[in-house]
């Protein structure tokens, strides 16, 4: 079934990270998010497709293959597969083994990323001191192993048929790996400062790798390090080109085009039809009745070209309210290599909580006193859907060696637009104590309402909550309300 994972991407964005496994010949997804917000930010207001669709950035790619720390240099591991690329590409150079000598470091480092974050998560969720010893223990080794191995390999192509071009990009990769270390490294350290036993045996540990990194960097020419005195905007930029390059590897190539153009423009067309058909006929009956050239017959004109317009909005109102909900906005095509291997289609339409399912107005007030979780006024809805295709047969293929079992598709949602009407982010209020009041500041927040219904083609369901936390300067929080998880068979 597919994963999801929502955090704070900066302080206007939100960003939902859905993983959508591989599975047989065809595979299929539905996603149903309903967004919903306090009607005094005025959402129904300004709402069409292409606001909300402005705010919403969506990028497709692999999903990283998933491989432990501690085997990313073992006998069978990635290491073998980059130094078998550069052996090759020493032995007999062409395009081709540049690209597979390019792509196998962008999936090295793409991998020790994913492994790194993963086992650094770990450490975090543990709370059991011998666990977290030995995990930190086991990070200290096996990223120096990384590391030194990846190193190792620059003296196989330190050879005069590999060019300062193609060797640059070993050099791409060994500084990406570089800052990537280094920035796990003070993410221990920051975490295990408020755990004294393991602060104690592996705060002068870490200290020493992060020592040992920078002098490194500074040995190798890596000139773009952090300035206490500079406002380090070249760090930020450098870091970022690094990142984007490493991980280009596993992006996937895209092209969006409008869906059902054809049906939503021959209705329009029939509306301008026969708006035009009544306004011929009151022509022709006015001027039967009144003749020519007379200030009746221009009254009865003026009147049929109003309603002429009033008829064509009418029918575009009447087609919008009851097929829009069923005619997607945008369809984009998913390729790897020029080969089709997918298709997602999205809609997103404004809706009335009376056409809510009865699961989905349960799932948002599950409890009473509704009108006070509501607000007064009640909510706004937006409705956002996409269905996914994965033609498994042309996915099913190895990455550099390395088996590929799914699809991320990442979405953030911009919020900018629905602080406008926001108040004051802090506001006055009185504390009465020992007889007496006094002024404190409250902070104001405002509750966006998500909750998602996931599909597959066997009909599975799993139905997921959560609320985004926002005031007048942005996103505050995001709180996960899935207290356990519930699936249902259909």
């Amino acid at each position: 079934m597919i994963e999801e994972n929502i955090k704070i991407h900066d302080r206007y964005k939100f960003e939902i990270k859905f993983n959508y496994p591989i599975k047989n010949k065809k595979t299929k997804y539905e996603i149903n998010s309903y967004l919903f917000f306090p009607k005094t930010l005025g959402v129904g207001e300004f709402f069409n497709q292409n606001n909300f669709y402005e705010s919403v950035q969506s990028y497709i790619r692999f999903k990283t293959p998933t491989v432990l720390l501690k085997d990313i240099t073992a006998p069978d591991g990635i290491i073998n597969i980059l130094r078998k690329n550069f052996e090759s590409l020493v032995r007999d150079f062409d395009k081709k083994k540049k690209k597979e000598y390019e792509n196998s470091i962008k999936l090295y480092g793409v991998i020790a990323k994913s492994s790194l974050r993963e086992h650094v998560e770990l450490i975090i969720k543990k709370d059991n001191l011998k666990d977290i010893e030995f995990l930190i223990n086991e990070y200290i080794i096996h990223s120096q192993n990384i590391l030194e191995e990846y190193r190792k390999l620059r003296y196989i192509i330190t050879v005069p048929t590999i060019k300062d071009e193609t060797f640059s990009i070993y050099k791409y990769g060994n500084e990406y790996l570089s800052l990537l270390f280094n920035k796990y490294n003070y993410k221990l350290l920051e975490h295990i400062k408020n755990i004294e036993p393991v602060n104690k045996k592996f705060r002068n540990k870490l200290l020493e790798l992060v020592k040992k990194e920078t002098n490194y960097r500074k040995e190798n020419n890596l000139k773009i390090t952090v300035n206490e005195n500079g406002d380090n905007s070249l760090f930020l930029y450098r870091a970022s080109n690094l990142k984007k390059y490493i991980s280009s590897l596993l992006f996937l190539n895209t092209r969006t085009n409008k869906a059902d153009t054809l049906i939503t423009q021959l209705v329009y067309g029939f509306a301008a039809g026969l708006s035009m058909i009544f306004a011929t006929f009151v022509a022709f009956k006015s001027q039967q009745y009144f003749g020519n050239f007379t200030t009746p017959l221009f009254v009865a004109l003026v009147i049929s070209y109003i309603f002429k317009d009033r008829i064509k909005d009418l029918v575009k109102l009447w087609f919008n309210a009851k097929f829009r909900k069923r005619i997607f906005d945008y369809k984009t095509i998913i390729k790897h290599d020029d080969k089709k291997i997918g298709l997602v289609s999205e809609r997103a339409v404004f809706m009335e909580t009376d056409s809510l399912d009865e699961e989905i107005k349960k799932a948002r007030i599950p409890k009473k006193f509704s009108l006070v979780q509501n607000g007064a006024k009640g909510e706004d809805i937006i409705f956002y859907q996409k269905k996914v295709k994965i033609f498994n047969s042309a996915v099913n293929e190895n990455l550099n060696g390395v088996k590929i079992d799914g699809i991320n598709d990442i979405i953030r949602f911009n919020v900018n637009d629905y602080l406008k009407n926001m108040d004051n982010p802090t506001k006055k209020i009185y504390l009465f104590k020992n007889n007496d009041y006094f002024v404190i500041k409250a902070k104001r927040i405002y509750h966006i309402n998500l909750v998602m219904v996931y599909k597959d083609e066997k009909k599975n369901k799993v139905l997921k909550k959560f609320r985004i936390v926002l005031n007048r300067k942005g996103i505050v929080d995001i709180i996960d309300l899935n207290i356990k998880e519930n699936s249902v068979n259909n």
